[in-house]
């Protein structure tokens, strides 16, 4: 990430940034405008608004801005970007207080015991409990992570998704990687990020 901070202006309306989540960004030295591409904001508008969320508008404003510019700092490609807002819509349905079953928590759904070495892939450590509380941090670190995992796997988006889903060394993957049969809570998961993706992109469409 760079040394500066940035925020995005959505609908018009700054979205601000506090004391604290400057303080977690310890390498921050100052906050400043980002030009965000316009597709990438209707496409993240349409992405939230078509799961529903329970968040007050406010709320929506705030989640819409960080998922556009996190998404535009970290990925290189338009795809790669929506597939990773597609995929948060699958995860979190864009609710930052979100928490499974399993433990995992946040808009990307993190499991905070793995919190360093999603930190060492971003450069960002130590992370501490708090950070992946955070709605901006948790989702920086998730789009760390899926980049990396877009990377490893040459840009091969079903394999990244499922590593994202049921971890790089499980068997799942492992299958992915030479053709084979995936659980089958992967495939559908893969299906769900697809079918957001393609129908936010719809969406974006029809209401221009």
């Amino acid at each position: 990430m760079n040394n500066t901070l940035k925020v995005l202006l959505v609908s018009g309306a700054i979205v601000t940034i506090t004391a604290t989540l400057v303080s977690k960004f310890r390498n921050a030295e100052a906050v400043t405008p980002v030009v965000v591409e316009s597709p990438l904001l209707d496409f993240v508008q349409q992405a939230i608004a078509a799961s529903k969320p329970e968040l007050s508008a406010t709320r929506i404003k705030v989640i819409t801005s960080i998922l556009t510019n996190i998404a535009t700092e970290v990925f290189e490609t338009r795809s790669h970007r929506e597939y990773w807002v597609a995929l948060i819509g699958i995860e979190s349905r864009y609710i930052g207080k979100s928490k499974s079953t399993a433990g995992a928590i946040g808009l990307g759904q993190l499991l905070p015991q793995y919190k360093d070495d999603f930190g060492k892939t971003c450069g960002m450590s130590p992370v501490s409990r708090d950070d992946i509380d955070d709605d901006y941090t948790n989702a920086y670190l998730s789009a760390c992570y899926f980049n990396q995992l877009i990377k490893q796997y040459n840009g091969n988006i079903p394999l990244a998704l499922a590593a994202y889903n049921s971890g790089m060394n499980s068997k799942t993957t492992a299958n992915a990687k030479t053709g084979g049969k995936m659980a089958a809570e992967t495939e559908t998961y893969i299906r769900k990020v697809w079918i957001k993706t393609e129908t936010a992109n719809t969406s974006v469409k029809e209401v221009k």
